[in-house]
């Protein structure tokens, strides 16, 4: 967790692979997550989605448990779920272990109030993946749209 001073301290993390990981959290309070490598999309249901933009920023287990702590009294089942969530997002290849991120970010976080605990999920999709590969997307260059990489 944080230190006393309430200083941000860096360690290693977990951040989103922003090469190939789109994401948004919508305001029904879950997210939606693709793989624009392989077209496979993810929900997230309200916890995932409150942990999200910690991820997208780099953030550590620590910091995750904080947050969801920082809503809920129940403390018992918090850490593993919080754990087993960070290991499916990482067996799914959608965050990546990094080093230095901001372990104070969760303090900047506002909480949002105290609710039951409910384990953080990560539901998988394949029924879009053909369309979402035929996209003209994943044929540009790195100059984007309209510039296709060369053959």
């Amino acid at each position: 967790m944080t230190n006393n001073d309430h200083e941000p301290t860096t360690t290693k993390g977990f951040r989103v692979d922003s090469g190939h990981v789109v994401g948004d959290v919508f305001e029904d309070g879950e997210a939606a997550v693709i793989d624009l490598r392989n077209g496979v999309y993810f929900s997230l249901n309200s916890t995932g989605a409150l942990l999200w933009p910690l991820l997208v920023e780099g953030t550590t287990v620590d910091a995750l448990v904080a947050r969801v702590l920082s809503s809920t009294d129940q403390v018992s089942s918090v850490v593993p779920a919080i754990e087993s969530f960070v290991a499916a997002l990482v067996a799914a290849q959608l965050i990546e272990e990094v080093d230095d991120v901001d372990a104070g970010m969760v303090e900047r976080v506002a909480p949002a109030g105290q609710q039951p605990f409910v384990a953080p999920e990560l539901e998988r999709f394949d029924d879009l993946q053909d369309l979402l590969l035929l996209d003209p997307i994943h044929d540009v260059s790195d100059r984007g749209w309209p510039e296709t990489p060369p053959v």
